[in-house]
């Protein structure tokens, strides 16, 4: 069975072949870097995967890994105020790709045409010192 690029709404899963295999993913985990992942939540996927029927012939691999994620969850888009002429494309949460094309149309009309920006997506919004905002 020749499965495509999946996303089941439904289950908030997302299906991806990697070469002969699939990459089924569905949760993130906001804790410290150092935690072990929840075993709960890899039930629930392998449970997902199991009852969409994905055509799976080997055992379930477990991954996890750091996504690092500003705080507020948006992205850091456009110039420093300290080095104006350094333009920030950041902090995409996990859309990077999803996002790339509007993020490369708005930081190009900024860049190009002095298109302002949303300020909530200023890299200036957080100071280095606190982590809060500026």
């Amino acid at each position: 069975m020749d499965l495509p690029n999946a996303v089941f709404e439904d289950r908030a899963v997302v299906v991806t072949r990697f070469g002969s295999r699939l990459r089924a993913t569905s949760f993130v985990e906001f804790t410290k870097d150092s935690s072990p992942p929840d075993p709960r939540k890899w039930e629930r996927l392998e449970a997902h995967v199991r009852a969409l029927g994905l055509p799976v012939a080997s055992d379930f691999a477990r991954w996890h890994g750091s996504r690092p994620t500003l705080p507020d969850y948006l992205p850091a888009l456009g110039s420093f105020r300290h080095a104006p002429r350094l333009v920030a494309a950041y902090g995409h949460n996990h859309l990077g790709l999803t996002l790339a094309p509007v993020t490369a149309e708005a930081l190009s009309a900024h860049i190009l045409r002095g298109a302002p920006l949303p300020t909530a997506f200023s890299p200036d919004r957080f100071s280095l010192r606190s982590g809060s905002r500026i």
